[in-house]
């Protein structure tokens, strides 16, 4: 664990980001890494957003990605959501998750949020604990959400235009639209009371 670096990631990381979100959504199909660089460099410099990534001897194998939201209530402090919460399959339980997370946590605080929320699609009792055990409350808050129309990929020869602009290589495209409704677990994590910043207690071992 001495050779574990928890960091905010960055420019060079896009690679190794691409390849561990594999072990996220394998199903999903690759992206073009020219197509990643101006979603990545717009994560990395929206001044809203952070990725957090453990590293191992260069190698990236867990990570989160943090969003402030500036708010108007709650005396005008921030709140903050966290997605893309993945280790990759190689490096589990070893505690990397809950590194990861504890981080997000740490930036949240002192970014002056009030809480941090995450979903999940995962039903298993251990994924729910693990996010328990990481600093968060299950079931604070109904949750609700709406997605768009799921898009199948296939390759042809063909282009697709991403709506920057930015023209996204698939080398191939037939589109299959069907409607994926779906359901996710809410969690919350609420910032520590006290007069210190404070940090959400994670315990030893986990993800």
């Amino acid at each position: 664990m001495h050779d574990i670096i928890i960091r905010r990631a960055i420019d060079s990381d896009l690679h190794g980001m691409l390849e561990l979100y594999r072990h996220l959504n394998p199903d999903d199909p690759p992206v073009d890494p020219a197509a990643a660089e101006l979603p990545w460099s717009s994560l990395l410099r929206s001044g809203l957003t952070t990725v957090l990534v453990a590293e191992e001897h260069g190698r990236l194998v867990s990570s989160c990605t943090l969003v402030v939201v500036p708010n108007l209530t709650r005396g005008g402090m921030s709140y903050a959501l966290i997605e893309n919460v993945v280790t990759h399959a190689g490096y589990r339980r070893r505690g990397l998750g809950h590194r990861v997370l504890a981080a997000a946590l740490d930036a949240a605080w002192a970014a002056n949020c009030y809480k941090v929320m995450l979903a999940t699609g995962s039903k298993q009792d251990s994924t729910l604990r693990f996010y328990e055990t990481a600093g968060f409350e299950r079931g604070g808050k109904t949750f609700f959400q709406a997605r768009r129309p799921w898009v199948s990929f296939r390759r042809h020869a063909a282009e697709a235009r991403i709506g920057s602009g930015a023209t996204l290589h698939m080398g191939a495209i037939r589109w299959v639209l069907a409607a994926r409704p779906g359901r996710r677990r809410p969690a919350a994590a609420h910032r520590p009371r006290g007069p210190g910043p404070g940090r959400a207690g994670v315990p030893a071992g986990g993800w």
